[in-house]
């Protein structure tokens, strides 16, 4: 064993500071390379470049955005890989109804801790996949299909939630009058004297579980009408039929484009507090005069809810 080299302290009489070879005092006594130690705490990793979706034969993907194309895995805690395994070991090995063996034989199987199976179970009970009951143990549900949304056609969030069988809900309401960025407002051919606009901030649940963030900035008058958007606390009412109704204007056709992004607090929840990859649309609606009238930006998390997209072939012979 190579015998440690005895340090001498600083002037100051300050402890050497790893990894700078001087202390931060102002004396700025320099510490021989030979003096510095092993460090034996955690090593702090570098930080990623940001993530984005690449589409590959109509898949996505979440990979870092750098050149060696890693995989971005480092948003997958410990948690998310054992329900990541647990989902797998489900859908190979049991049917609903199948009660799934202790926590302590699971955490054997996938080679984790028992605690974070624990957890694991938790995220899939709050994902509709398990059932906990005292006494009889944890039980595989039988899969209920998930909400449908398509990018290609403009139908209310409660309706699709609805159409699919589940209960909508709002975990979070804002509605506030602001200024928007300049990107927004070049959208919205708002003018410099009317550069304010009406914000709406909405998180559309599906039994329970934050599926929709939506973000909005709609123009204060249309067709020359006010506009008011504080009915949209209330879960039934419809943004599209709202608008129609206060100014007489119809929302024929949005524009826009899909991207990938990363989960803030609208998507935490405590079974699953950390960042979830998101598909985020951002549009641009217009009347059937051709006027901008609002701004949006929507999340979706694709582990509760379907994205689908309908295209049509014209112009085809033959």
């Amino acid at each position: 064993m190579r015998p440690r080299t005895a340090v001498t302290p600083p002037r100051c009489g300050r402890a050497p500071v790893w990894p700078s070879s001087a202390c931060s005092s102002p004396c700025s006594s320099p510490v021989p390379a030979s003096a510095r130690w092993p460090r034996t705490g955690p090593v702090r990793e570098p930080r990623r470049p940001p993530a984005r979706f690449i589409a590959t034969g109509g898949t996505a993907r979440l990979r870092a955005a750098h050149d060696d194309g890693e995989p971005l895995t480092r948003l997958r805690t410990l948690r998310a890989q054992a329900a990541e395994e647990l989902r797998a070991l489900i859908a190979s090995d049991y049917s609903p109804g199948d009660r799934l063996p202790p926590e302590a034989e699971l955490a054997k199987r996938i080679g984790l801790s028992r605690n974070t199976v624990r957890e694991a179970v938790a995220l899939l009970v709050s994902e509709g996949l398990v059932q906990r009951r005292w006494g009889v143990g944890t039980t595989v549900l039988a899969p209920v299909p998930p909400a449908s949304f398509s990018v290609t056609d403009i139908i209310p969030v409660k309706e699709i939630i609805q159409g699919a069988g589940r209960e909508p809900g709002l975990s979070h309401w804002h509605h506030a009058s602001v200024r928007p960025d300049p990107e927004i407002a070049a959208h919205l051919d708002l003018p410099e004297e009317e550069a304010e606009t009406w914000y709406v901030e909405r998180v559309f649940t599906v039994d329970g579980r934050p599926a929709v963030h939506l973000r909005d900035w709609c123009l204060k008058t249309i067709g020359g009408r006010p506009v008011d958007l504080t009915h949209l606390h209330d879960v039934e009412v419809d943004f599209i039929g709202l608008l129609r109704e206060q100014s007489g204007e119809i929302l024929h056709r949005m524009e826009g484009k899909l991207q990938g992004a990363l989960s803030g607090e609208a998507f935490a929840t405590p079974a699953n507090p950390g960042p979830v990859p998101l598909v985020q649309i951002t549009q641009t609606c217009y009347t059937t005069g051709g006027s901008a009238v609002v701004y949006s930006i929507v999340q979706f998390d694709t582990s509760v809810v379907d994205l689908t997209i309908r295209r049509a072939f014209t112009g085809t012979e033959g």
